[in-house]
């Protein structure tokens, strides 16, 4: 066992009994840092990607203002695209300095963190709506003051009123590929508050940037983003997907994404399994330190392979297999061996870990106890899957298929104890039954909630 890696492989059973069915089994495999592990303190190379279009700079009203503007006569009804929207007169000082906009929030964020710069980083802004622009190209971390200045004159550029996050991606990671050095980490952290002109260009981004070891962290802000096409451009390039429902969420989580940079152990982790003959891998998922099915999970023969990117202890990487194993005589049988690479660099993958997984098939026709640990995270992966099926299923017009699959992943979530989600999940359910739509905060809070129902696993 390598000492920067602690590695746990655990069944959800030790036996299964002999000279019966083919079974199902579940493989959770869990990587966390070994005791000797200490962090690369590798200089990053880092491109910030900010949507700069015309929603990010409205103030971001609560209710009781709403309530207070109407009262002084400041908002009028208005008919845009046949649809009544609400406009402003004017907003008064004191209200507006209580209601800053999203982008005055990433103004903040960006200016707190550049304590944290390192003298080798090196940082690049890009900004974009209808257009994109660099900001700063490639400018090292000890320049704080410059990137602090380049921030605070955000508020004065346009360009449009549109948002093509395309042209930004695009642009940052030509900054990133083109400044990248050996022994640096490599990432892109886009915010936005809106949907995307081309999706399909932004899901072609995420995967180029895969291919050059640059992960893409995605920070939707609000009620009115693209959730699904910000969450698959993180899970597809290794990243991170963040919510920010109000403002003041923006900082903590632009602060978490730059923390956990800094914290990274090793880089590019793999978990790889190699199974014995006769043993089936139905499907995986990583389930650490978010849920997703593992999409990516490249097989060969009888090894499946999984990357889970770099090793960063305050989001240690866990994935969940299903198995179908043989029926087999009485004894104890190796089913797979459970091994974790990392690159190293000189770009080579040495093996720093490994387990054998072993699997008791009983005599006596009865199955041992269930390992909690494993079923729990088995528990909470069909709540995510089954609102993520019914998301898809309301982008397809299916509503009675996603009612269906809202009801049953509120009764999942019951079940493990997530209250408040269940009940989110009941809400929307009812509210596609009297032929109304989801609601934009309902869907994004039971996307990006129930991919994080196994943080707190082991």
């Amino acid at each position: 066992m390598c000492a920067q890696i602690a590695l746990s492989s655990m069944l959800n059973t030790e036996s299964v009994p002999a000279n019966g069915e083919p079974r199902l089994v579940y493989l959770l495999v869990d990587v966390k840092p070994g005791e000797d592990a200490r962090p690369l303190q590798a200089p990053v190379n880092l491109a910030i990607v900010l949507d700069v279009s015309e929603s990010m700079r409205l103030p971001v009203l609560t209710q009781e203002h709403f309530q207070e503007l109407k009262r002084m006569g400041h908002v009028q009804e208005t008919v845009s695209d046949g649809v009544p929207v609400w406009t402003f007169k004017t907003i008064p000082e004191h209200i507006r300095r209580e209601a800053p906009s999203n982008l005055e929030a990433v103004q903040r964020a960006i200016a707190r963190s550049t304590e944290h710069f390192e003298k080798h980083d090196i940082i690049s802004l890009v900004t974009f709506a209808e257009r994109a622009e660099a900001r700063l190209s490639a400018l090292p971390g000890s320049e704080r003051t410059r990137v602090i200045e380049a921030v605070a004159g955000l508020g004065s550029i346009n360009l449009g009123d549109g948002t093509d996050m395309a042209l930004g991606l695009d642009m940052a990671l030509a900054e990133v590929r083109l400044h990248t050095q050996p022994g640096m980490l490599n990432r892109m952290l886009v915010l936005t508050d809106g949907f995307s002109r081309d999706p399909s260009r932004v899901q072609d981004i995420a995967r180029e940037a895969r291919s050059s070891d640059i992960a893409i962290s995605t920070v939707g802000i609000g009620s009115e983003f693209n959730e699904k096409l910000l969450v698959e451009v993180a899970d597809a390039s290794l990243g991170n997907a963040y919510f920010a429902r109000v403002p003041s969420e923006i900082p903590p989580a632009f602060g978490q994404e730059l923390a956990a940079v800094q914290s990274v152990i090793l880089r590019d982790v793999e978990i790889q399994v190699n199974f014995s003959a006769g043993v089936e891998m139905r499907r995986a998922y990583k389930v650490r330190p978010s849920i997703a099915q593992a999409r990516d999970a490249r097989r060969d023969g009888r090894t499946a392979a999984v990357s889970v990117g770099d090793l960063d202890p305050l989001n240690p990487p866990a994935i969940l297999m299903e198995l179908i194993v043989p029926t087999r005589t009485v004894g104890n049988f190796r089913i797979a061996r459970v091994s974790v690479n990392s690159r190293d660099v000189g770009d080579e993958r040495p093996k720093v870990a490994s387990e054998d997984i072993v699997l008791r098939y009983s005599a006596s026709g009865r199955q041992d106890e269930l390992n909690p640990v494993v079923m729990n995270t088995v528990e909470k992966v069909p709540a995510y899957a089954l609102q993520t099926r019914a998301l898809d299923d309301v982008a397809m017009g299916n509503m009675a298929g996603a009612t269906q699959r809202l009801r049953a992943a509120a009764t999942r979530l019951l079940t493990i104890g997530e209250t408040e989600l269940a009940q989110a999940a009941t809400e929307e359910a009812a509210r596609l039954e009297k032929g109304g739509e989801i609601s934009p905060e309902g869907a994004k809070e039971l996307r990006y909630a129930t991919r994080k129902l196994t943080q707190r696993l082991g």
